[in-house]
């Protein structure tokens, strides 16, 4: 999938929708798509990561802070710390794992 047609399937979509742009053994970078309303429901990441906002607005949760990310603004997301997030607008998100 490209990403023009993540972004068109997400008009029907009713959760998150993933692109994977790179994955190696060190690293990946995917592109999670949002429509305004939407959440990635509650996980956990074993390696360290960070999640940018390329578009749009999402709130950021985790148990002791919520984050209001808007564009370009990004959060480190720890090892095994429960988190979701939320779009508060149709948003794109790049999220990169080391």
């Amino acid at each position: 999938m490209e990403l023009q047609e993540m972004i068109d399937k997400l008009e029907n979509a009713d959760n998150p929708l993933f692109l994977n742009i790179n994955k190696s053994k060190s690293a990946m970078l995917m592109l999670i798509g949002f429509k305004k309303g939407m959440t990635l429901a509650k996980h956990t990441t074993s390696a360290p990561a960070k999640l940018m906002v390329l578009n749009g607005l999402v709130t950021y949760s985790e148990s002791n802070r919520k984050l209001l990310l808007s564009l370009y603004e990004s959060v480190e997301i720890p090892i095994n710390v429960e988190h979701e997030v939320y779009a508060s607008e149709d948003s794109l998100c790049m999220l990169i794992k080391d």
